[in-house]
Order: C-alpha cells, then structure tokens, then sequence
C-alpha cells in the first residue's frame, strides 16, 4: 500500500511539473497575481472593465487616487511593481481595457476608437465614491487614451504621466509599425518586437511563444489599430492640457523613439520630461523604480 501512495504521488508530482512547464504563462500569471493578493490588492469586477484594486486609504484621512492605463497588446499586470509599491494614503485601479482579459469587448468598430476608450474608463473612474480627481499614468497606447481622458475630462484628472506614449505622428514609422506589429502578429515579429522593446534583451524559451502570441491576438489589438483614424490623434490639441504633466521616457525604446518626447513637450509647454537611461518601452517592468516616483 505504502508503495502504492508513492507511485501516485509522484504521478502528481510529474503531472504538476509537465503543465508548468507546458503552462509556463499560466505558470507566471498565478504566481504573479498569488504575491499581488497578499499584498491588498484585489479585482474588481464592473459592468464594462476588470480592475485590479489597491486601497491604502484610511478612513477619515486625505486620499489620493491613482489609475494606470495599460497599451496596446497588454493588460494590467504590468502594473504590479507599481501595485506593490502603493504608498498609504493612495488608492490605485489598474484596469483591464476594453476588449483584455475579462473587460467588456466593444459591440461596434467606433467602440474600439481610443476617444471612445478613453470615455468607457472615465465612466467608470468618475463613479469611485471618495476620488473626485485623479492622477492617470498610461503607457503607449494607454498614454494616448490617458491623455484624451485627461482633455475629455479635465476637472477629473489632477496629473498626467505619460509613460514612452504614442498618440502624435511620428515620422520616423516606428509608431505605425508597432502598431501593425500588434495588430497583425506573427511569432517571428513578436520576437524582433521584444528585441525593440527592452533595454537589456529578455530570454523567452521557444515553447512560450505561441501562448504569447495566443494572448495578443485575444486582446483586441487588431480591432483597436484598425479603429484609429487620423482625428484620433493628438497633434494640436495637448495645449489645452492645464494639469501637472510628466513626459517620462525609457532612453532605449526602440518601439516609439525618444524624439517623441521632444514632440509631446513642444506640445505640453509646461510639462516636465524624465528620461530614464538603461530602459526601454516599459518602464514599468523594467524601471520601476524612476516610474514610480513620479506617480506617487
């Protein structure tokens, strides 16, 4: 009998280890959201978006509000060092945009439309009993919808931090061809896409990488690319911006190049810019620490 107990633990043992390693995102995921929850933060689910929450906020005591946007072919655990570093007194929502994960996808075309994102997160942020205002940090794509939040919706948003945005023209094409990456990936250019995106190159075993591409491809990324238009871009309109502003820049991003801050500080006058060597287009993975003091 004893052997037998044996036999089938072991079993388990070789079972648990063959989806690991065939799982290795699921994997990730569950470990990533384990040390999330035993930190507070918890998920929120809404009639359009799934938010992860945390809430450091005393009852009776001042309360800062903070949301982080995410880009395109992301979600809202790229937030978690962020999340992690929560100070007291600040109450963070990272959501899922429309179309990720559990959100809500668009019923129509002009649902995928950043303005139109943009509105469906205001919805949603303007209904947080205790946060009249905001600061709204977006990465990407998601600094682009932060930034017509912020214009749609300047008495909710306090502060803006743009993190390596898109949203203006960009001459060099390397915007559009991210966004076409994105929309339309294959493995082949997901891997020359991570190579652009990161500072110091990231090893992805080979087994990974159709999972990877599975989940981009689920994520509305085509939908939203080809929603866009040339009146969704900001190019004229950030002068009417009269919140603190934050141009924050990963030096080495090789998917929006660093001239694009020059171009969003000649339209954002006042804002102050940040560029963060050693760092590429997420610097909320791999920079945390530079994003972070500017959020908080």
């Amino acid at each position: 009998m004893k052997r037998v107990y044996i036999l089938v633990v072991l079993n388990i043992i070789v079972g648990a280890c063959t989806w690991a390693f065939n799982e290795t995102l699921t994997v990730m995921d569950t470990v990533e959201m384990i040390k999330l929850r035993l930190h507070g933060v918890q998920t929120l689910h809404t009639e359009t978006l799934d938010i992860l929450v945390r809430d450091r906020c005393e009852r009776g005591r001042p309360c800062r509000c903070v949301a982080l946007v995410h880009g395109l072919g992301d979600n809202n655990k790229t937030w978690g060092n962020a999340l992690l570093a929560t100070p007291k007194g600040v109450r963070v929502y990272a959501p899922n945009m429309p179309g990720t994960e559990g959100s809500q996808r668009p019923d129509s075309p002009a649902g995928w439309k950043i303005p139109a994102q943009s509105n469906v997160l205001q919805s949603v942020l303007s209904g947080v009993e205790g946060c009249p205002s905001w600061t709204v940090a977006g990465n990407s794509l998601g600094g682009w919808t932060a930034s017509w939040l912020a214009l749609h919706w300047p008495e909710g948003v306090q502060k803006l931090v743009l993190v390596n945005s898109a949203g203006l023209t960009d001459s060099t094409g390397s915007s559009d061809l991210a966004a076409k990456t994105l929309a339309s990936p294959t493995i082949e250019s997901l891997k020359k896409f991570t190579k652009l995106a990161f500072h110091q190159e990231r090893s992805i075993p080979e087994r990974v990488w159709p999972d990877v591409l599975g989940r981009i491809l689920r994520r509305g990324t085509y939908e939203i690319a080809s929603a866009i238009t040339q009146e969704d871009f900001l190019d004229g309109r950030l002068g009417a911006l009269k919140m603190p502003v934050t141009i924050l820049w990963g030096k080495s991003d090789g998917v929006i190049p660093l001239a694009q801050a020059a171009h969003f500080k000649s339209e954002i006058e006042h804002a102050s810019v940040v560029i963060v060597e050693n760092c590429g287009h997420l610097p909320q993975k791999e920079c945390p620490a530079a994003l972070i003091a500017e959020i908080y």
